[in-house]
């Protein structure tokens, strides 16, 4: 969609459609009284549609609202900028405002959806996805080199950037607001993270439960074919639980692993959990192909994205899309009730600070680094080597190289000397910082969770689900990623969440009235695939080793040497490698296409 200043009056935009990539109409409706409304478009939907509704009525508004978009003009005509604060639901809309001659783009608070733009002069593009900004002439596919190292920190691009140095993103909880060829980009939503005083633990229990059941209740739809992905974990179980209740026999999907990859095979428990919620478990089996899975991520992201999560997530919606129109899936859920292993890292962080500097430098530091990290594709001895380096930073320092994949030093490692000298000295983990620092909280545990929140989940977790689910055709659906659920938990004191022993105890006692024991005291496993396993057993194909380092080394952005030594280590055992050998991969097949992007030095 493009709106050019000089036709303000005439809105004259264009949408680009997510699912058929055809144009429609940017047009607005008009009102009884003849006058025109905002014009609006929507992609998404809005959860609380009937209660906004309610209250326009009860305004004394005198229009219907037929759909979710002229729920929307009509909100803006009553309430302007402020109606953002009521909104729920998965959504990201632009709308035009006739009174302001003024352009807005807005993503919800978690960033459910995506929203990029270009701007140029007199004109303003947007769109749903890249490649609907990159079919206008006059986009130059420029290599944004920040975000290329943000992707090699994190596995993607920290927003606003994306890979293209005139394509920018609307980041969650933002609007952007657009007139007389001057751009505002600004946060709308700063949740409340300080702690209710004097809440019972039973108050906190029963209006977390209350709140779960609404919330689900509005994402349920009875008109839709509805199922959900489910693992052991709490997330997908408890969000299968409420569901159930409002809709009968919900399918469920899980993965299917084979006995050399057994670790994180969860179908038993999410048999038991199926079982239990009489629910149909339909079990896939993912036998991945990695060159055709990069073909695949690289076509419906329209940039490199490295987390190789989103393979697993490619399966599961794929096998969906041949029942179920509608996804429902427990994303949000380690965000908002503490799940990570991460959070527990900090508790025990603050105790191991405790031990003799001189024993933690001189001796257990140099002793951990010393451990070989073979290349079994399991996370312990990576996440213990991260450990220790954090435990000599301040708590907020540490998190923010926690969040890391690779650190400063690792990518300067693999860059070139021209990028190198460009990147040297640049610290992708600021934003990180800065997101923890606008926490009102004091607790480390809240401030980390607050920024990952506002960055991880929607640049990383929701970002592949969205893609993914859209790639099959499938509407995906994470009621635990609703604001409202977040600001209510984000004033939760830290102990209901993370305990040096335990993760999720709120979500863990509100299960407890529903399920087993045995159910809700699982352990915590993450969606990780065996990246490991796949990629050794993909290198083992003949011209597998040579296309590897076809692709890589062909980038002249990377030093030879070292993606040479990175496989060499891999291959032989020696570390594992695959979370950095996958992003470099995804990346060198994007960089090489035909109509590549340019790097500027």
């Amino acid at each position: 969609m493009m709106h050019q200043q000089k036709c303000r009056g005439s809105r004259h935009a264009r949408f680009l459609s997510r699912r058929d990539c055809t144009l429609s109409d940017f047009e607005p409706e008009t009102s009884d009284s003849g006058i025109h409304s905002v014009a609006a478009v929507l992609d998404g939907f809005i959860s609380n549609r009937k209660q906004l509704q309610a209250e326009l009525k009860a305004d004394g508004y005198p229009y219907e609202c037929g759909s979710d978009t002229a729920l929307l003009q009509h909100l803006w005509t009553a309430r302007g900028i402020s109606m953002l604060s009521r909104l729920e639901g998965m959504y990201a809309f632009a709308l035009w405002d006739p009174q302001e001659s003024c352009l807005y783009l807005v993503r919800d608070r978690t960033g459910s959806r995506p929203l990029y733009y270009h701007e140029r002069k007199d004109t303003f593009f947007f769109a749903s996805t890249i490649k609907g900004l990159l079919g206008y002439t006059g986009i130059r596919k420029t290599l944004d080199l920040e975000g290329l190292d943000d992707y090699f920190a994190f596995l993607h691009p920290l927003p606003p950037r994306t890979f293209y140095k005139e394509i920018r993103q609307v980041p969650a909880g933002h609007y952007a607001r657009w007139v007389s060829g001057q751009l505002e980009v600004k946060r709308y939503w700063h949740p409340i993270c300080q702690p209710k005083e004097n809440c019972p633990l039973e108050e906190w229990v029963v209006s977390t439960d209350t709140l779960l059941e609404n919330i689900i209740d509005t994402y349920a739809d009875a008109e839709a074919s509805g199922g959900a992905l489910l693992s052991g974990g709490l997330d997908s179980t408890v969000v299968l639980a409420y569901l159930s209740r409002h809709l009968s026999g919900v399918p469920s999907f899980t993965l299917g692993f084979t006995e050399e990859e057994a670790h994180y095979d969860e179908r038993r428990a999410a048999r038991t959990t199926a079982s239990l919620l009489k629910s149909a478990c339909h079990e896939v089996f993912i036998h991945p192909d990695l060159p055709n899975n990069a073909s695949f991520i690289l076509e419906h992201f329209d940039e490199p994205f490295g987390n190789p999560s989103a393979l697993l997530a490619d399966i599961l919606f794929r096998e969906a899309a041949k029942s179920v129109s509608v996804v429902f899936t427990g994303d949000g859920g380690d965000e908002a009730f503490g799940g990570y292993p991460r959070y527990r890292g900090l508790l025990w962080a603050g105790l191991y600070r405790h031990m003799p500097f001189c024993l933690r430098r001189h001796v257990l530091h140099p002793l951990i680094h010393m451990l070989p990290e073979r290349a079994g594709g399991l996370h312990t001895l990576r996440r213990l080597r991260r450990f220790s380096e954090g435990s000599f930073l301040d708590p907020v320092d540490c998190y923010a190289l926690w969040m890391e994949h690779q650190n400063s030093k690792e990518r300067l490692a693999l860059y070139n000397s021209n990028l190198t000298g460009i990147l040297c000295g640049r610290d992708a983990t600021e934003p990180v910082r800065q997101l923890m620092r606008q926490c009102d909280s004091p607790d480390i545990i809240t401030q980390a969770l607050y920024a990952d929140i506002s960055l991880f989940l929607p640049a990383n977790v929701l970002c592949y689900g969205d893609r993914l689910s859209h790639a099959h055709g499938v509407e995906m659906r994470a009621p635990l990623c609703e604001g409202a659920l977040f600001t209510h938990l984000l004033q939760a004191p830290s102990f209901l969440k993370v305990q040096h022993f335990a993760d999720k105890q709120l979500l863990r006692m509100i299960l407890h009235r529903q399920l087993p024991e045995r159910k809700v005291s699982r352990k915590k496993r993450g969606l990780n695939p065996p990246m490991s396993i796949w990629l050794n057993r993909w290198l083992e194909k003949p011209g597998a080793w040579e296309h590897f380092l076809q692709e890589t080394t062909a980038v002249d952005l990377f030093e030879p040497g070292r993606v040479r030594e990175l496989l060499t280590e891999h291959r032989s055992g020696l570390r594992d490698h695959s979370w950095r050998l996958w992003p470099l991969y995804l990346f060198a097949r994007w960089f090489n296409t035909p109509d590549p992007v340019l790097p500027t030095y």
